[in-house]
């Protein structure tokens, strides 16, 4: 099925932005750079298979030093049924997303709240990506992803915490471990907020340029 021109018009929004900021920046192969925004991102799904399906979407930009700057979340009416396991883990049901915005119209709207700038962060990268790319083509069929280095809370903390000194790496394990609030986990901002407040530990602990080698280019 062909994009709405609706569609259209928030990729090519999207598309003229990085073209700008391509033309006012050196045209070779740099690291992120200490003024790009920290996209943090997270998914909530029907289940784990490649078949699911998103339930809702939630992102918070951040400057370098922590601050938020503008917060996206939406719940998705999914076109398959949510697993009673994931409606068990995130208190996402049915009923709940009965009234819910398709996945179109919420990559429409994603597309505008994303930036050129952005260091898209994710706990589990390869999850949410997985989930993003395939909404993203579903969505923009003609169009390719675009590409903004990632960087993975879940492989920074494997580099950096022994496996020794705590029982796994789960979002909320790694949380408790640090101090930070965990109250509605498996939601997709509570996630959200609880992946930047790591990030940021770490930036404090190691210094940015640290924490950047992690971003994916």
């Amino acid at each position: 099925m062909a994009s709405s021109p609706r569609f259209v018009s928030a990729f090519e929004r999207y598309q003229q932005a990085m073209v700008t900021q391509r033309m006012n920046t050196s045209t070779t192969t740099q690291p992120p750079k200490r003024h790009a925004t920290f996209l943090v991102m997270d998914t909530e799904t029907t289940g784990f298979g490649a078949k699911n399906r998103m339930t809702e979407l939630a992102a918070c930009r951040y400057d370098a030093k922590g601050n938020a700057l503008g917060t996206f979340q939406h719940l998705i009416k999914p076109t398959c049924v949510i697993s009673p396991q994931s409606q068990a883990v995130t208190g996402i049901t049915p009923e709940l997303v009965r009234h819910a915005p398709n996945v179109n119209r919420i990559m429409a709207s994603f597309m505008y709240f994303m930036q050129p700038s952005d260091i898209i962060v994710c706990h589990n990268a390869s999850f949410d990506m997985g989930f993003m790319q395939r909404a993203f083509a579903l969505a923009f069929p003609t169009k390719r992803w675009p590409h903004h280095p990632t960087l993975c809370t879940l492989k920074m903390t494997r580099a950096r915490i022994a496996k020794e000194s705590i029982p796994n790496y789960k979002l909320t394990t790694l949380a408790t471990h640090f101090g930070i609030q965990t109250r509605g986990a498996h939601r997709a901002l509570n996630d959200v907020h609880m992946t930047a407040a790591l990030l940021f530990k770490f930036v404090q602990q190691h210094g940015l340029r640290q924490i950047l080698q992690y971003a994916a280019l």
